[in-house]
C-alpha cells in the first residue's frame, strides 16, 4: 500500500497518430537508488477517457536491475487512435499479484496527415 504522502506522478504523453511511439521513464526506490525490477511486469493503456470501453494497450518491458521502463506502441495502433485526448496509466505488477500505479497522465493525439 502507498503511503498518504505519496502522490503518483503524472506525466502527459503526446503520440503523433501513425508514427511507432517509444516513451521509457526511471523508477527509483525510497534511497534513490535505480529500482530493482527482476519479477515485476508492466501494464498500461490509453483510451480517451477512464470509462471507455476501447483501450489501446501499450508493450511495456524494463531492463531488470536498471529501474528504466519503457512504453512503445507501433504505427499500426497509433494510426488507429480516433481521439485528440484521452489518458493512459502504468501499473506495477508483483510477483504476489499486488498492482501499484507508477505513473499517469493526459495523452494528446496528434492525427496523422500523410498515409
Amino acid at each position: 500500500m502507498k503511503p498518504d504522502n505519496m502522490e503518483i506522478p503524472v506525466y502527459d504523453l503526446t503520440i503523433k497518430a501513425g508514427e511507432d511511439f517509444s516513451f521509457s521513464f526511471y523508477l527509483h526506490d525510497e534511497s534513490g537508488a535505480l529500482q530493482d525490477l527482476t519479477g515485476k511486469t508492466f501494464r498500461s493503456q490509453l483510451r480517451a477517457f477512464a470509462e471507455d470501453t476501447t483501450a489501446f494497450d501499450f508493450v511495456c518491458q524494463h531492463n531488470n536491475q536498471g529501474g528504466i521502463v519503457t512504453l512503445f506502441m507501433p504505427h499500426t495502433k497509433t494510426q488507429a487512435i480516433r481521439f485528440q485526448k484521452g489518458v493512459y496509466d502504468v501499473f506495477q505488477i508483483n510477483g504476489d499479484g499486488t498492482r501499484n500505479c507508477k505513473l499517469c497522465g493526459n495523452v494528446t493525439v496528434k492525427p496523422a496527415v500523410t498515409r
